[in-house]
C-alpha cells in the first residue's frame, strides 16, 4: 500500500501543450493542406486513391490502435493504392516518436506494464522475481522500452509489406511497361529525348508546367483539373511573343 502511495505521488501527469505548440500545429496542417505539390493527389479524380491510402496509414501511426486493425487498415492501403508501402517508414518513425515522447514525459508506462524508472521503494515482501524485474526495467532507458513494446508492430508491417511484394512479383504487377514511365509523367518528353531544345525553352516550358501547378492549388484552373502532364497534353510555348500563357 505504501508502494502504490509513493507511486502514484510520483507521477507526473502529462502537460499540456501550449499555445506556441497548438499555434505551430495549425500552421503546419493549414500549409500541408494547400502546399502546391498536394494538388495534382487532390484536384485530379484518378489520383484521389494515394489520399486515401495516407488516411488509412495515417491512423497506424497511433501505437494504442489494436494489432489487428493496424493489419487491417496496412492491408486496406497498400489495396487502395500502391503508394502506401512508401508511407510505411514515415508511419513507423511517427509511432516510434509518439510512444518515445510518452515515456520522456510522464517517466512511466503503468498501462503497458512497466514499473516507474525512478521512485521505486524497497519492500520486504518482494519477491526475488519481482526484484530482477524491478532492475532490468530500471536499466532500460525509454528509447529501448520504446522499441520493445512496437516491436510486434514493426514486425507486423514488415510481415504484410513483404506479403504484398511477393505477391505482387507472383502476377508480374511490380515492373512498369518499358516506354511508358517516360511519357506519362514527363511533359515535353519527346523534345528532351531528341534534344532539340535549347536551355531557354526549357526554363520557358518547365516554369509554365511549375505555375501551373501552382494556380490549380489556389482554384485558379488553366488548362483543366483531370489531365495528364506527360504525352504532350499541355501546349509548347514556342515563341516569348504572342503567346498569352506567358502571362
Amino acid at each position: 500500500s505504501n508502494r502504490n502511495n509513493s507511486n502514484n505521488n510520483n507521477k507526473n501527469p502529462p502537460k499540456s501543450p501550449s499555445n506556441q505548440q497548438l499555434i505551430t500545429k495549425y500552421i503546419s496542417q493549414l500549409l500541408f493542406a494547400i502546399h502546391p505539390v498536394h494538388v495534382e493527389a487532390v484536384a485530379n479524380v484518378a489520383n484521389r486513391p494515394h489520399i486515401l491510402a495516407l488516411l488509412f496509414n495515417t491512423t497506424i501511426s497511433d501505437p494504442d490502435v489494436p494489432l489487428g486493425a493496424v493489419a487491417t487498415l496496412a492491408t486496406c492501403g497498400l489495396l487502395t493504392a500502391e503508394t502506401a508501402i512508401f508511407q510505411f517508414p514515415a508511419m513507423v518513425c511517427t509511432m516510434t516518436a509518439i510512444r518515445y515522447r510518452e515515456f520522456v514525459e510522464t517517466g512511466t508506462a503503468d498501462r503497458l506494464g512497466w514499473w516507474r524508472l525512478d521512485g521505486m521503494e524497497d519492500d520486504a515482501t518482494t519477491t526475488e522475481e519481482e526484484e530482477k524485474k524491478t532492475t532490468t526495467q530500471k536499466q532500460q532507458s525509454p528509447l529501448m522500452k520504446t522499441f520493445t513494446t512496437l516491436l510486434p508492430r514493426y514486425a507486423l508491417l514488415v510481415l504484410i509489406s513483404v506479403t504484398y511484394l511477393l505477391y505482387r512479383h507472383y502476377n508480374d504487377t511490380l515492373s512498369i511497361p518499358t516506354g511508358l514511365i517516360r511519357p506519362a509523367e514527363n511533359p515535353f518528353y519527346a523534345k528532351l529525348d531528341s534534344n532539340v531544345w535549347t536551355l531557354r525553352q526549357r526554363i520557358t516550358n518547365y516554369s509554365y508546367v511549375l505555375s501551373l501547378h501552382i494556380m490549380k492549388s489556389f482554384g485558379v484552373d488553366l488548362v483543366g483539373f483531370s489531365h495528364e502532364y506527360g504525352f504532350d497534353c499541355i501546349p509548347e510555348i514556342t515563341s516569348l511573343s504572342g503567346d498569352a500563357r506567358l502571362l
